[in-house]
């Protein structure tokens, strides 16, 4: 069931956790805006840790940041909420943090990184990440696994860093993870192949108005996939999309979020699950199904029917 994703093959009777030993974590919380150094330089300041997503992610570090646009004020926000380093120094920390925060400097762009080393990586996650509710009724989030090959070149950083920006100015709200997620024991299993070659989770949002028509929000979605997300699928071809948060309009979901596994998943839903009494929207086998929705819009209300 590992990465197969929300009720692909059934429900789960039992669970066997691995624990492995404790070991200090380090971790550095900062932010810094565009209001007092203008958009070029903050923009600057953003292009220039794009440079360092390949030997931060090697080194095993794992940042969580997020660049918020402000409409009404023109304003852009870049916020570290953390970037985390389990099994690190204090001072290994800041030396992986060092080159890019020199290049903050010299930018003349003010943060205090408040680089903290903890005992435990319990202590560190539970000081160092934010408590969030995602909880939005206007709001969805379309999210691209990008490879290394998307950051191996001065050239390819600055086309991604160019689409990063471009999604700003286009007012949304982006989440980012530059991390790689490693399997050590390379086992055989669901997860999307694409997060073996990720260097950056991206996720960007797109919003409607709370009470705009079903067209409306329909046409907003749409354009969402057609123009923003679609940006993203052009620069990292064969790349994925995580399915625990993605937007369920995300074309040929099943190579988005299973890659090459999707064929012989769906041979498997076939031969366990031949009725589809697990269904969900973009799991294994739901192309065979649709929601004939009451208002037109991608949801659970209305009757479930039978493709093919």
């Amino acid at each position: 069931m590992r990465g197969g994703g929300g009720s692909t093959f059934g429900v789960a009777t039992s669970v066997t956790v691995k624990a492995h030993p404790d070991f200090p974590t380090t971790a550095s919380r900062f932010s810094f805006t565009s209001e007092k150094i203008g958009n070029e330089t903050f923009w600057a300041g953003v292009r220039s840790y794009v440079d360092y997503f390949i030997p931060n992610a090697d080194a095993g570090t794992y940042a969580y940041f997020t660049l918020i646009p402000n409409v009404w004020t023109g304003v852009f926000s870049f916020n570290m909420s953390p970037f985390f380093a389990p099994n690190k120094t204090l001072e290994e920390t800041q030396a992986i943090l060092h080159p890019w925060f020199t290049r903050l400097d010299k930018l003349g762009i003010k943060f205090d990184p408040n680089i903290t080393q903890f005992d435990s990586f319990y202590e560190a996650w539970r000081s160092s990440f934010p408590l969030e509710v995602v909880e939005k009724i206007n709001a969805t989030t379309g999210s691209r696994l990008f490879p290394r090959s998307n950051f191996e070149t001065e050239e390819k950083r600055e086309e991604l860093f160019e689409n990063l920006r471009k999604s700003s100015e286009n007012n949304r709200v982006q989440v980012h993870f530059n991390i790689k997620a490693v399997d050590p024991a390379n086992a055989d299993n669901a997860v999307n192949p694409a997060w073996r070659k990720n260097i950056l989770f991206a996720q960007q949002a797109v919003r409607w108005p709370v009470n705009g028509t079903a067209a409306e929000t329909l046409k907003i979605r749409q354009e969402f996939q057609d123009g923003d997300m679609q940006r993203w699928r052009d620069i990292s071809p064969g790349a994925g999309s995580y399915l625990a948060e993605a937007d369920r309009l995300e074309p040929d979901f099943g190579q988005a979020f299973w890659g090459d596994n999707y064929p012989r998943l769906l041979k498997l839903k076939t031969k366990l699950d031949p009725h589809d009494v697990f269904f969900a929207t973009t799991s294994v086998g739901s192309e065979r199904w649709a929601v004939e929705s009451v208002d037109g819009l991608p949801n659970e209300n209305g009757k479930l029917c039978r493709v093919a």
